[in-house]
């Protein structure tokens, strides 16, 4: 009886050994696939982010160098405008991630945008406008998130200053990138 019940602990102590064993073994192999998950999650995300932020550049780009070619964008003619507004619509709509583009002039006014008649707005009291109208360059800088005046939209935002031929500073171009397109990317992932 002594000897069955030695053999039954030890084959318990086996069992159990072999039981934690394959629990420990389980937990890293899921540990893995979880991070391993992760990982690949966050690269997709890290990729995307990329691409935005290539579209927003390549775009202010063309718009400043190519559409306005050095014109202040208030001495645009009224004839221009609809041509303009119906350029700016049509790139905002090809990337889901940005909401529109807005051109302002040299004292903060809207004067173009993408969005369908937002109305009067002047940005000349945000910080981004004065520290672009005070230390103008061609480099493309980053709002911290704020709420667009022209949507009621939470927005961060992409803008450049605007010069003409002679290099002065006549305006800023704003690109409004769509939070909202991040947030529906975090929440579909698992």
């Amino acid at each position: 009886s002594f000897n069955y019940l030695a053999n039954y602990l030890a084959l318990s102590s086996l069992v159990l050994l072999l039981l934690a064993f394959f629990l420990l073994l389980t937990h890293r192999q899921t540990e893995d696939t979880v991070r391993t998950a992760s990982r690949n999650e966050a690269l997709v995300l890290v990729s995307q982010i990329d691409s935005t932020l290539r579209r927003v550049e390549a775009s202010t780009n063309l718009i400043a160098g190519q559409l306005l070619a050095g014109r202040a964008p208030a001495r645009i003619p009224a004839s221009e405008h609809e041509a303009i507004t119906r350029y700016l619509t049509t790139l905002a709509q090809e990337f889901p991630e940005i909401y529109g583009f807005s051109l302002f002039d040299e004292e903060g006014k809207l004067r173009l945008s993408s969005f369908a008649q937002v109305g009067e707005i002047n940005i000349a009291d945000l910080d981004h406008f004065q520290s672009i109208k005070r230390n103008p360059d061609r480099k493309l800088h980053f709002t911290e998130t704020l709420k667009a005046r022209a949507n009621d939209q939470i927005v961060l935002v992409a803008h450049r200053a605007l010069f003409d031929h002679d290099g002065r500073f006549v305006g800023m171009l704003g690109t409004a990138i769509n939070l909202a397109h991040y947030a529906r990317i975090f929440s579909q992932m698992q």
